[in-house]
């Protein structure tokens, strides 16, 4: 029998159309014994006592869960039970760990049978589809292959003097000496308009993707339903549009491919969902976190004016000490996976908090402090072979945003103090909402 089949067994189907939960006695008595492995494995860990999804005080929860060990039950805000492994070396074990599958057939089944114990609709958004974000191998290492070649560092710098005029543009005209608001002016708009390059959206169509985008990464499920048919509507008329008229853009590359047989449908339509969503909202964060953080100390900004050269350093250890990325996309169990003294179940999901990874104290000294001279390693964009795809052209996007900030702005200051920040409600990005900046002159 084959490892799908086992997990069929277990958990109810689910669609993309939307999930139906059978309601006789064989289901019901399988997720009874789902919930037998769940309370019992709740016996061999400590009762939780923090809240590990406080968007505002991410760092302070995830040092208090690392002071309780690696490994913790927990429940997301939607009352979906999920294991977090927030200690350095387990959660890079965990991220090149084959017995945590990302499947997302497997996973939307697991899902399902949770939220239908809720007495929640089961439905998922295209984020869960047959995207490389949700593949095992080989599939995984096939799909990626198709289109990694335009994301290696070697493309990806050529975009340099493009993304610089981009840069030049978005600062042209801003306030010096009001607030303004660099994620709105600056961290979004710049990322999303070198994807929506990329993949050859139209400009005149582009308006209403920030409010999907933003909707996407959300935790509220109606939101996020919403911004997720938003979005593939668009691009199934634009997938129409580019088989009539081809360009050179990613997406009708995209296009050819499922013409020619690499790509099913629904793979091409995840994919371009994925790509669009990821290929900036990590960007976005990591330039804002970036900004907030120098800013936080002025000589820190001012100093790297004077030597830009520390600017790759500085990106590295960004990646570090606030994560873009709050917790790995999620995976599942297959069969009952140990880390440390815990046994996470079969048929679990399983979360890795990168943020909580960066700080480990075990794995960094002085975890807590912002240092552009540490030249650590770090899990900011994952590891194995869901490393992030657009790690090469996050890193370039906020490079060449910071050599201009700190360059023409060397007397930036914070309008508010940080702890008047906000982050976005999502469990996957670590992010703010807002970043309230006087420029000067």
């Amino acid at each position: 029998m084959t490892s799908l089949s086992r997990e069929a067994m277990l958990w109810p189907e689910n669609t993309a159309e939307g999930a139906h939960t059978s309601c006789d006695d064989g289901s019901a008595r399988q997720r009874e014994r789902a919930g037998d492995a769940w309370d019992q494995a709740m016996n061999e860990v400590e009762p939780m006592t923090v809240n590990l999804f406080d968007w505002e005080r991410a760092h302070e929860s995830a040092r208090a869960a690392r002071e309780q060990g690696s490994v913790h039950p927990a429940t997301l805000p939607n009352g979906v039970r999920v294991w977090v492994i927030g200690g350095y070396d387990d959660a890079l074990a965990a991220l090149v760990d084959q017995r945590l599958r990302k499947d997302g057939a497997g996973l939307r089944r697991i899902l399902g049978a949770q939220l239908a114990r809720l007495g929640k609709s089961s439905r998922t958004s295209r984020m869960y589809g047959s995207s490389i974000l949700f593949l095992d191998n080989p599939r995984h290492d096939e799909l990626r292959g198709l289109v990694s070649a335009l994301f290696k560092p070697r493309p990806i710098e050529s975009l340099r003097p493009r993304i610089e005029f981009l840069v030049t543009q978005l600062l042209a005209d801003l306030p010096r000496d009001t607030p303004v608001d660099l994620i709105a002016h600056l961290a979004f708009p710049l990322p999303l308009l070198v994807i929506c390059e990329l993949l050859g959206v139209p400009t005149q169509e582009r308006a209403p993707f920030r409010a999907w985008t933003a909707a996407m990464m959300e935790d509220d499920p109606d939101r996020v339903l919403e911004a997720s048919d938003a979005m593939e509507h668009y691009f199934g008329k634009l997938i129409v549009a580019k088989r009539a008229e081809p360009d050179d853009a990613l997406l009708s590359t995209m296009v050819q491919l499922h013409d020619q047989g690499d790509l099913s449908a629904e793979e091409l339509m995840d994919m371009v969902i994925l790509l669009f969503v990821a290929g900036h909202e990590a960007s976005t964060n990591l330039i804002g976190n970036g900004i907030q953080h120098l800013l936080a100390e002025p000589r820190a900004w001012r100093s790297l004016g004077a030597e830009p050269n520390l600017i790759p350093s500085l990106i590295e250890e960004i990646l570090r000490f606030d994560s873009p990325i709050r917790m790995a996309p999620m995976r599942w169990t297959e069969e009952p996976v140990r880390y440390g003294d815990v046994t996470i179940p079969a048929g679990e999901i399983v979360l890795v908090s990168l943020l909580s990874a960066g700080r480990d104290p075990h794995q960094y000294p002085h975890p807590n402090r912002l240092d552009i001279h540490r030249n650590a390693t770090h899990l900011g964009f994952g590891q194995g072979i869901h490393y992030c795809l657009g790690a090469p052209l996050a890193r370039l996007e906020t490079q060449v945003v910071f050599d201009a900030v700190v360059r023409q702005f060397p007397r930036a200051r914070l309008a508010v103090a940080s702890s008047e920040l906000c982050h976005k409600p999502s469990m996957v990005m670590n992010g703010i909402k807002a970043l309230p900046v006087i420029l000067g002159r």
